[in-house]
């Protein structure tokens, strides 16, 4: 939601349709454009897809920046944590991390806004994926069967040992997660966008 000023709101009040992949941004743009729409968030499908037989280096990874008071939530869960954290991934080398890691993490806004394209990446990576929650998350993935998530700093470890040691589990939700992320691919994003703008 920090993205979301008056610059914004002016073109949100301004423009025929007015459509968001993140439920708390459409939640502020329908209250200025009648004509808002949720399009779920899509990876790019030239940087993100499985590698078949890639071999796993790390245990658990986050990917993406800590700084700042927008990441305060993403420091403590990741202070004296074992949690290999990496910064300025991008395409390739963000999908080869993603597949040579067993647990990938994210951590959603505190708000629970939304979430970031970061899951739909790693999903379609074939990632297993944990995660804090946000609202609406049941709307777009099963919880437990397609992703895991988790509220605490105990509760991840807890479920980070699990997993780890679990592993046909945890390869059955990868799997699940990235068939799911299939029905969020470019082409049907962009289909659901033309479906809201004219019509199609």
């Amino acid at each position: 939601l920090n993205n979301i000023d008056q610059e914004l709101i002016s073109k949100i009040k301004n423009c025929n349709t007015f459509i968001s992949g993140v439920p708390g941004s459409l939640n502020i743009g329908s209250k200025y454009n009648n004509n808002s729409f949720f399009v779920e968030q899509c990876p790019d499908d030239t940087y993100n897809y499985k590698i078949e037989d890639s071999s796993k280096r790390y245990d658990t990874v986050f990917i993406g920046n800590i700084f700042g008071e927008i990441h305060k939530e993403r420091s403590f869960f990741l202070k004296d944590s074992k949690i290999h954290h990496f910064r300025n991934i991008f395409g390739q080398a963000h999908n080869q991390l993603v597949n040579q890691t067993r647990i990938n993490l994210n951590f959603s806004p505190l708000d629970r806004s939304g979430c970031s394209v970061r899951v739909h990446k790693i999903l379609a990576s074939a990632g297993f994926l944990m995660t804090t929650p946000w609202s609406g998350i049941e709307k777009s993935f099963k919880v437990g069967e397609e992703l895991v998530c988790f509220n605490t700093k105990k509760e991840m470890q807890e479920k980070i040992d699990y997993y780890l040691r679990n592993e046909q589990e945890r390869q059955k939700i990868a799997n699940a997660g990235h068939k799911k992320v299939q029905t969020y691919m470019p082409n049907i994003w962009a289909k659901n966008i033309l479906k809201y703008t004219i019509g199609l």
